[in-house]
């Protein structure tokens, strides 16, 4: 994956316009549109078969350990989604009723972004992981236009294209926390000095499911630890490990 420097603004290639007066910028403000699944996939078709930046997986046929069993908690949960986008409204009326389509011509707009993610010079991929939740999101650049895709459910999709200047900026908005979001205090020190291989090894403790080898991990690093007012004792070591 080539490195994408996005501190340098990219110069308007020849004969594009530049934004200069307010209207002009408030159409090449960035456009975001929700879509769901189904809408997603029948835009792609409308976009002349578009590929997009992900596959939905096909059934899960039942093997002789679920039919004797029962199905897996995994089985369960494809099920439940597929359920759940069976449901959605069709479509090519929904679409319709949006005025994202007029007569079967899907928007403009919403092509040629269903266009750049099939079709880049670069692309970014991102994900992001906070207390459980997973988020995705793909970034898709050519020349002085970006396109956008980023769901969290796989069932409800966020769309967007913008100008490259707006690249660095909503690329912020990938890991920025919603305003509607409470954030509590973190259990995390504002400073904290310890040993690589302490952290290390604590994280892999941890991320193996076995927690309960931090009290003896921070044992034989007393002392060693240090917060903002001085060194922290066994107890409190455990509690930052395992935050």
């Amino acid at each position: 994956m080539p490195t994408i420097d996005l501190t340098t603004a990219a110069s308007p290639a020849r004969g594009e316009h530049t934004p200069s007066d307010g209207g002009s910028a408030l159409a090449a403000a960035p456009r975001r549109i929700g879509l769901t699944l189904p809408e997603l996939q029948y835009a792609a078709r409308l976009a002349g078969d578009a590929p997009l930046p992900f596959e939905v997986a096909a059934p899960p046929s039942a093997d002789a350990m679920q039919a004797r069993l029962g199905q897996s908690p995994a089985s369960l949960d494809d099920q439940a989604f597929r359920s759940v986008v069976a449901a959605l409204h069709d479509p090519a009326d929904s679409l319709a009723r949006r005025g994202l389509t007029v007569d079967g011509v899907l928007d403009r707009g919403l092509a040629g972004a269903i266009g750049l993610l099939a079709a880049p010079h670069f692309a970014l991929d991102v994900d992001v992981t906070m207390a459980g939740v997973q988020a995705k999101i793909w970034h898709r650049q050519d020349a002085g236009a970006v396109a956008s895709l980023a769901t969290i459910d796989g069932i409800i999709h966020e769309i967007g294209w913008f100008a490259l200047e707006s690249w660095a900026t909503e690329l912020a908005r990938v890991a920025a926390v919603s305003e509607e979001v409470t954030l509590e205090r973190s259990a995390v020190p504002a400073y904290v000095d310890l040993p690589f291989e302490l952290a290390d090894a604590a994280a892999e403790a941890s991320g193996s499911g076995r927690g309960d080898l931090l009290p003896v991990l921070a044992s034989r690093h007393t002392g060693a630890v240090r917060g903002a007012d001085g060194p922290l004792d066994d107890p409190s070591v455990v509690g930052l490990l395992g935050a």
